[in-house]
């Protein structure tokens, strides 16, 4: 699917009724991150932050954290491949640090894989710096970079 240069997408809040637009997005762009119960928890909870783009009736982007005290830990962004490079985690990660802002926080945190060149290279334009290592963190076994952001 290709969209256009006049397409406008809109951040929307996501809850309970987007639980399966959020599993579908997962199975494409996350390979199965969570389940069915992560999901719920993540959109049920009124302390989480839950930010997506719905075009066409498709999740094509989103993104999840939460706070704690004054820091913010980001669980999740991803982008459906066909929408991947026109600026969509861009606009939500600006949306969700500033939300995160918003209620106080002073820190971003967050944990990605250090496989993937993409992600690193959208957090590295926001900042972000590496401040650790998990090793075989993932699934798949990759390590995690654990890297943080001063709001």
């Amino acid at each position: 699917m290709s969209s256009s240069r006049k397409d406008k997408f809109i951040i929307t809040k996501l809850n309970l009724t987007h639980l399966e637009l959020c599993r579908d997005l997962d199975r494409i762009a996350l390979n199965e991150l969570w389940s069915k119960e992560n999901w719920k928890k993540e959109l049920l909870d009124p302390e989480k932050i839950c930010l997506g783009i719905i075009y066409h009736l498709e999740l094509i982007a989103v993104c999840c954290g939460h706070s704690i005290f004054n820091e913010f830990n980001i669980h999740a962004i991803a982008v459906h491949p066909d929408y991947r490079k026109k600026g969509l985690g861009v606009l939500l990660l600006n949306k969700l640090i500033y939300d995160a802002k918003e209620k106080g926080c002073q820190l971003a945190t967050l944990e990605v894989d250090e496989k993937n060149n993409a992600a690193k290279k959208l957090y590295e334009k926001f900042g972000f710096k590496t401040c650790g290592l998990r090793k075989n963190y993932f699934s798949n076994g990759n390590n995690a970079l654990i890297k943080t952001l001063r709001l």
